[in-house]
């Protein structure tokens, strides 16, 4: 991210930088994205193209889980009827103050297209935490 990336916005583009660090994890495709506004959440859905989605849900769930006390955020795996136990729609949210913050930790921590896992020397010591999880506000 860019300088430019860090200046407020308002809009579609607020949520932008998490659509972006999102992206760039790997075997990830975006579903559905929104920021509604000030002092409304901005959420991200997306799934995992090929790969296993449960297990990224609960990587995410780590990985939120260790930055509970500086990002509020909410994360959630949505399970469809005929989809698979594998593949569920995974929905990101924050306020959209938090919308940098989270898309610097998630580009920061390790799992992009290269490694395919989210920190992967701290994943492979962690106990698995909850798939929902909700940071307070």
């Amino acid at each position: 991210m860019t300088a430019a990336d860090l200046e407020p916005a308002t809009g579609r583009e607020r949520v932008d930088p998490l659509i972006v660090a999102i992206g760039e994890l790997d075997d990830v495709v975006t579903v559905d994205a929104c920021e509604d506004g000030p002092g409304r959440d901005a959420y991200v859905s997306f799934r995992c193209r090929h790969g296993d989605g449960t297990r990224l849900a609960r990587e995410l769930a780590d990985l939120l889980a260790e930055h509970e006390r500086d990002i509020a955020c909410e994360l959630q795996a949505i399970w469809r009827p005929g989809a698979g136990a594998s593949d569920p729609v995974i929905r990101l949210a924050c306020p959209g103050e938090h919308v940098i913050p989270l898309a610097l930790m998630l580009r920061a921590s390790g799992r992009s297209r290269r490694d395919g896992r989210l920190g992967a020397a701290r994943a492979a010591s962690r106990p698995t935490r909850h798939l929902h999880a909700v940071s307070p506000r």
